[in-house]
């Protein structure tokens, strides 16, 4: 090969290494980001919560202001729960991130981690089916964002707060207590408001005037830092809530469990005030789409029928 023609080759390979992605960078500011909040206070059966509607406000109000496209659900039961989960991962658009936060009550059984919607049923010693039936599996959600496209699935778990099922003088579901905090697939991060088996404080006893859990105030500090990764955010937090859970004489440490390829920064620190995400509500009884997709997949054609929306205060409509 003649010296020019093995220059133009090097030069032609180079330009193309050059359009490639590098797994170890940060990922892009362009990044559709979407996030489904679910707060569940008001349990039918089980002990009622205090402050994880609060929570789930509050996270859906933070996240708005750093540009998420947010759906918030409160005291919703397993039907409106599937639902709201089943319109969220339909919104996912190939390459979205897309962010769980769940406040509420969490329990364990054989190892593997539900969240429970407000309808839950009392369950007692040897009915721990009854939870797997009537519960949402973690590991089936993170799977069911990534399955949907989602570049990132970023699960977000304030439970485990106490043994929901404890009836005074008798005896609960052999369950572990706390979550188990398990190991799931790539693209996904979990973080956990305890540790593996532990309980997380809803409050720090009656003088606690704070509205917000131990752990989600905490988190609310973390997420309003500009140019901090997933990472950072889960480190910070864990320090926070073991040094304030720690005032109460409680054992709590924060775990996260992480898959991710590269960095994620969650608040971007672009030297400007980030632009607002839209917020919207979903209530027991929807049946439309909460978070419809804002442009075509990239391989449509513009102007190719998808859905049609209108909007009301009764939320978004399909038609």
């Amino acid at each position: 090969m003649k010296p020019s023609a093995a220059l133009l080759v090097r030069f032609v390979l180079l330009l193309i290494a050059a359009s490639l992605p590098f797994a170890g960078t940060a990922y892009g500011e362009e990044q559709r980001r979407i996030a489904l909040v679910i707060g569940n206070n008001d349990y039918e059966e089980i002990s009622k919560l205090e402050k994880a509607v609060n929570d789930a406000d509050a996270v859906s109000a933070q996240l708005a202001s750093m540009g998420f496209e947010v759906v918030t659900a409160r005291d919703i039961g397993r039907r409106a729960m599937s639902r709201a989960v089943t319109e969220f991962e339909k919104s996912i658009q190939p390459g979205d991130l897309a962010l769980f936060f769940y406040a509420g009550h969490g329990f364990s059984v054989s190892g593997q981690d539900f969240l429970l919607p407000v309808d839950m049923p009392q369950a007692g010693p040897g009915e721990e089916s009854l939870v797997k039936d009537e519960a949402f599996l973690t590991n089936d959600l993170a799977d069911r964002l990534l399955r949907a496209g989602a570049k990132t699935a970023i699960l977000i778990l304030d439970a485990c707060r106490n043994n929901p099922f404890a009836v005074p003088g008798k005896r609960a579901i052999g369950g572990e207590g706390g979550l188990a905090n398990q190991p799931l697939g790539e693209g996904i991060f979990v973080l956990y408001s305890a540790g593996q088996y532990q309980s997380a404080l809803d409050g720090m006893g009656p003088s606690d005037t704070d509205p917000n859990s131990v752990f989600t105030r905490s988190l609310l500090k973390q997420l309003q830092r500009p140019g901090a990764t997933i990472v950072d955010i889960a480190k910070q937090t864990q320090v926070a809530v073991r040094d304030l859970a720690a005032t109460a004489g409680h054992l709590q440490l924060p775990s996260y469990y992480d898959q991710i390829l590269g960095s994620v920064t969650l608040n971007p620190d672009t030297g400007d005030v980030a632009k607002r995400g839209d917020t919207s509500n979903f209530r027991e009884g929807d049946t439309v789409a909460v978070l419809p997709r804002l442009d075509p997949p990239p391989k449509l054609e513009k102007g190719q029928p998808i859905a049609n929306f209108t909007r009301s205060n009764a939320g978004w409509q399909a038609t």
